[in-house]
């Protein structure tokens, strides 16, 4: 665990942007923070932060709609009361007492598939919409299928990251210390336009950090053993969860 504003700090003083003993506030700091969390937000969505993997089950539908509702509003059931996630991972859709695993597609070629089959494929995206009743706009992520899912789906997303101020600790583990101080370095040497070199430096530190994050993440990775969709007795099991009947 690491603090933001000595984080922020640290990467000032390896750039020799400020000098030692002196503090980074004001506009520096603003920035500093503002780059951290597009450097998090980034990382998250690429995959290099390790985080608890979710998921969450929805009875029959023929879409997932994330949004945060407001006080007084309430869900429909195909409607998920929480942030959009910045990546889903996977979608399964449940035949009898497991889940089939569909394929990510584009919209087109689900525009061009009959809706009245189960679905195959699913596609996700996030949009804005008007608060309804006020002046406001939200975010909203939306998951569409090829297909109806008649007996429910599941989700699988990654936990989205809070948007961190300049006074709060990043509660990561102390592995990706390296990664976010490469990696603020860098965006900020981007943003000072320091020169060519300064900038290769710091970006070949960032790429060496992200190798070692990546090779950490592989050997820790989850093997899937034997198939994904199932096996030779898929039959028997459908048929004792009532698919078929």
């Amino acid at each position: 665990m690491i603090s933001v504003n000595e984080l922020i700090q640290d990467a000032y003083k390896a750039l020799v942007l400020t000098g030692l003993g002196e503090s980074t506030d004001g506009d520096m700091s603003a920035v500093g923070e503002n780059e951290l969390n597009r450097l998090i937000s980034t990382l998250n969505s690429q995959g290099f932060l390790a985080l608890a993997q979710k998921f969450h089950d929805l009875p029959s539908c023929n879409r997932v709609v994330f949004k945060k509702l407001e006080p007084g509003e309430t869900a429909t059931p195909d409607t998920v009361d929480m942030e959009p996630p910045e990546k889903v991972e996977a979608v399964a859709r449940k035949i009898g007492d497991r889940f089939a695993p569909l394929a990510s597609c584009d919209l087109v070629q689900i525009s061009a598939r009959n809706r009245m089959s189960l679905s195959t494929s699913w596609n996700y995206s996030r949009e804005f919409e008007p608060v309804e009743g006020t002046d406001k706009y939200r975010e909203v992520g939306v998951i569409r299928f090829d297909g109806r899912n008649p007996y429910g789906v599941r989700v699988f997303y990654n936990s989205k990251l809070p948007t961190y101020t300049q006074y709060d600790n990043i509660y990561l583990s102390d592995l990706y210390n390296e990664l976010l101080f490469t990696g603020l370095k860098y965006r900020l040497a981007c943003y000072y336009e320091l020169s060519d070199a300064k900038k290769a430096d710091c970006e070949n530190e960032f790429r060496a950090a992200k190798r070692l994050i990546k090779r950490n993440n592989v050997t820790q990775r989850m093997l899937q053993a034997g198939t994904v969709e199932g096996g030779y007795d898929d039959n028997f099991w459908n048929g004792m969860g009532g698919v078929g009947f």
